[in-house]
């Protein structure tokens, strides 16, 4: 059970936004669609939500198509909107909490109930009777959640659910969502441009560009699949780093002292080739560490780098 997207398509008047887009996703599973601006995950996130009306294919939510759900499968699903603009500021947290509650015809006792748990689970019990203009910005996200979750939805849709946070209220926000989802068995499908949050949330990441589906499926055996980052520290002439580089791309280089520190992505073959053109050329290696690779850099690549990154290409 879970989502089945297929061929799905949509036109707007001068652009082609998904084109034969097809995928899955189970129930409890945690997705996040990527894409540069324009890429289309906004216009299948709407899709999915049922904001937008597709051009063609399908979308069944458990094996039923989306077209014949309506109002059931708007109780199935809580969505939380980028900036907190899902609240109001001139009523309290739990105000806000009982006015979404009731438009999902929820009765004022199961509301009090559910928001009990949720006010406490996400550290906000004490502030519900506060108003939201006072609330912090990590508060007011706090209580999106809590809102986008008031009906116990099945499918929870995050769009950028930690824009501008510190990393002291990112963190604890990312392990209160992962806490819940987990114990819930809830269905995530998020977008974000922090792509370190991603990382830390989802398992499966879908990479749209230009409408297309570039990559569909585990996070970490994208991460896997390229080639490693290696830190190398030596002595002697930086400039030899782009003349005997053949096959590594240059990340970044920098001088520590009387040392050169230049970060660069390759196999390991090349790393242990250049290593040893490097030292019959006088240099002294201090040091080679492997560098954890980052989602971000991954993408970087699979949208292509500029040509000058590349040294030698062979």
């Amino acid at each position: 059970m879970g989502y089945l997207v297929t061929n799905l398509s949509k036109d707007f008047k001068d652009k082609l936004a998904l084109h034969d887009v097809s995928f899955s996703i189970k129930d409890g599973e945690i997705i996040s669609i990527l894409g540069k601006n324009g890429a289309g995950k906004t216009t299948l996130i709407k899709i999915l939500t049922g904001l937008l009306n597709k051009t063609s294919g399908d979308v069944f939510y458990n094996d039923i198509n989306l077209i014949y759900l309506k109002s059931s499968y708007y109780k199935s699903i809580g969505v939380v909107l980028e900036g907190d603009r899902n609240t109001y500021w001139y009523l309290s947290g739990l105000e806000n909490i009982l006015y979404f509650g009731r438009l999902h015809k929820m009765n004022d006792s199961e509301i009090h109930g559910r928001a009990e748990k949720l006010l406490k689970h996400f550290s906000l019990y004490d502030d519900r009777k506060k108003k939201v203009s006072h609330y912090s910005r990590g508060m007011k996200q706090k209580l999106s959640i809590i809102i986008g979750l008031i009906n116990n939805p099945k499918v929870l849709f995050l769009d950028e659910p930690t824009l501008g946070l510190d990393v002291w209220s990112k963190n604890s926000l990312i392990e209160l969502i992962q806490s819940y989802v987990v114990s819930h068995n809830i269905t995530v499908i998020m977008t974000s441009h922090q792509l370190d949050i991603v990382e830390s949330l989802a398992k499966r990441v879908i990479l749209l560009d230009e409408g297309k589906i570039m990559y569909d499926g585990d996070i970490q055996k994208l991460i896997g699949n390229e080639d490693s980052i290696y830190e190398i520290v030596f002595y002697g002439d930086i400039s030899l780093v782009k003349k005997i580089g053949r096959g590594l791309r240059l990340i970044s280089q920098k001088k520590e002292e009387e040392a050169n520190c230049v970060r660069v992505e390759a196999d390991i073959e090349t790393i242990l080739n250049f290593s040893q053109t490097l030292i019959q050329e006088g240099c002294k290696i201090e040091g080679i560490n492997k560098v954890k690779r980052s989602l971000e850099q991954v993408i970087l690549n699979n949208w292509g780098v500029a040509e000058h990154d590349i040294l030698h290409k062979s």
